[in-house]
């Protein structure tokens, strides 16, 4: 039995084309099945990520709540002294990753105590420590350059008020000239006028 040439190339296309759509249909499933275990993955990142945040506010509470000796619901800075000097509670803080030998207890306690008060609520201590948890990032470096350069401004502004308000100052008030005929006044004024 004899075939046809156009036959037999027919016959293969159709078969290299059934071929394809299979291997299509194939690497379809596996492409969704990669897709879902990346998005799975994804949100298994994040309820990870949550959850290592909300254990990190729960130490940072029993840490807060084991400061406040008297209960009242602030750290007053003999307090947080004492809270440094105990070896267990450093090594809680370098846990929560804040460099506790970088700095005095004093030095810590006012990086904390934004509102400055002298004492440190719960909602001061977690957020501060957030602040001064582990190294600087480009993130903080770049507000730390922003906000230096808006107090370079606002002082060269203000250098520039107090030069306009003096200089005006100046022009205001009559020149007097002293009739000191004392002798180390004569002798300074002859000193400055050989220079």
């Amino acid at each position: 039995m004899k075939l046809h040439t156009l036959l037999g190339l027919l016959f293969m296309f159709y078969i290299s084309f059934s071929v394809l759509c299979v291997l299509n249909i194939i690497t379809g499933v596996f492409v969704e099945n990669a897709i879902k275990r990346t998005t799975q993955d994804d949100e298994m990142v994040m309820m990870e990520q949550l959850a290592s945040r909300k254990q990190w506010l729960m130490e940072v509470k029993v840490m807060f709540e084991e400061a406040d000796k008297d209960g009242s619901g602030l750290i007053c800075s003999d307090e947080f002294s004492n809270l440094m000097e105990d070896f267990r509670m450093q090594a809680w803080l370098r846990k929560l990753g804040v460099q506790v030998d970088s700095y005095s207890s004093a030095g810590l306690f006012q990086l904390l105590d934004v509102d400055e008060d002298g004492e440190i609520n719960i909602d001061e201590f977690s957020s501060s420590l957030q602040l001064v948890n582990g190294e600087a990032k480009s993130i903080d470096v770049a507000k730390l350059s922003k906000e230096t350069k808006k107090v370079r401004n606002e002082l060269r502004e203000l250098t520039a008020a107090c030069v306009e308000f003096f200089e005006s100052a100046m022009k205001d008030q009559p020149r007097v000239q002293s009739k000191d005929t004392s002798p180390e006044h004569s002798s300074l004024r002859a000193a400055s006028s050989d220079v």
